[in-house]
Parts: C-alpha cells; sequence; structure tokens
C-alpha cells in the first residue's frame, strides 16, 4: 500500500496536482522536498517519474528543472553525488531506434567566455582507464563516432587542441 497517495481524475489542469512552496526559505541546508531511502535495498528506487506512452510528446520534458540564480558552489542547478565505487552513477537509455534528436544536447546560446568549457570532465584521481571513451558495438555504422565541426568565419582560437604539458613517455 502507499502512506500518502495524491490522485485526480481530472481530464484538463491549467494548474498542478500538487505544490509544495518554500518561499521564505533564505539559508541553511532546509529544502522543499527531502526524501531518504536508507532502508531501501535491492530493486526499488528513491524516486520514480513515468511519462505517457506513445507518440505522446511532452512540450516542457517529463522532468523541468529551471531557475534563474547565480551558482557559487559545486551543485549548480543538478548535482548527482555517489560514493559507489562500481557501476554508473547516471546512464542515459534509449530503448527504441532514435531516429531524430540527441540522447543529450548542451546548448549555451548566450554563453560567450566560459572559463571550463561547457562540459568539463576532470579525473583527477584517474590512474588507470579513460576519462571519455568512445565505443560503437554496431558493424555497419555509416555516420561519425567523432564528428567535431565549427561554421567560425574569423579564427581567434582553435578548433580542437590537445595539451599534455607533464607527459614524459607514451603517445
Amino acid at each position: 500500500g502507499n502512506l500518502l497517495d495524491v490522485s485526480s481524475s481530472m481530464t484538463t489542469n491549467a494548474g498542478v496536482l500538487a505544490a509544495l512552496t518554500a518561499n521564505s526559505l533564505t539559508s541553511g541546508t532546509g529544502g522543499a522536498l527531502n526524501i531518504s531511502t536508507t532502508g531501501l535495498n535491492g530493486t526499488g528506487y528513491g524516486l520514480s517519474v513515468t511519462g505517457p506512452s506513445g507518440a505522446t510528446a511532452l512540450t516542457n520534458g517529463l522532468v523541468q528543472i529551471s531557475a534563474a540564480g547565480a551558482y557559487t558552489g559545486t551543485g549548480g542547478l543538478l548535482n548527482l553525488t555517489a560514493g559507489t565505487t562500481t557501476g554508473n552513477v547516471a546512464t542515459l537509455t534509449d530503448s527504441a531506434a532514435m531516429t531524430a534528436g540527441s540522447m543529450l544536447s548542451v546548448v549555451a546560446n548566450s554563453a560567450t567566455t566560459v572559463t571550463n568549457g561547457l562540459v568539463n570532465i576532470a579525473g583527477n584521481a584517474l590512474t588507470t582507464g579513460s576519462a571519455l571513451k568512445l565505443t560503437n558495438a554496431g558493424t555497419a555504422l555509416t555516420g561519425n563516432l567523432l564528428d567535431v565541426s565549427s561554421s567560425m568565419t574569423t579564427n581567434a582560437g582553435v578548433l580542437a587542441a590537445f595539451t599534455a604539458n607533464s607527459l614524459t613517455s607514451g603517445s
């Protein structure tokens, strides 16, 4: 059974089914929602979000996170922290044969100067393996496993830079 069950048989809704508001919280480590699953093990989950099936499109996505503030800490808008030594911290899986769109799209239309890159991968304690690995298990690749392209008309930088200042052997 469920400890709390909020349901609705509405067919149209201009608002939301349930709203949590913590507008007066200005300091501290509190939050509007805390999900603790310390006793959960096995095949359970802390939060499950299931969207519509079939060809129904969600204009704004199944989960939408938005804010306009400046992020000065490490969390930013979404912070994933794990203490696992095996497995994956985050996995994106498409169970259909994707023919258009992207599995992950990073767009910064108004970024003029970014010191750490739009995507930053830091493998500071990495001793073996790869910080970024591109693989293809298919046998009939007609596209590119890595495609780097630019429509720059003036070049004040470089399209791709590889630096290994401390490399003393190897390639």
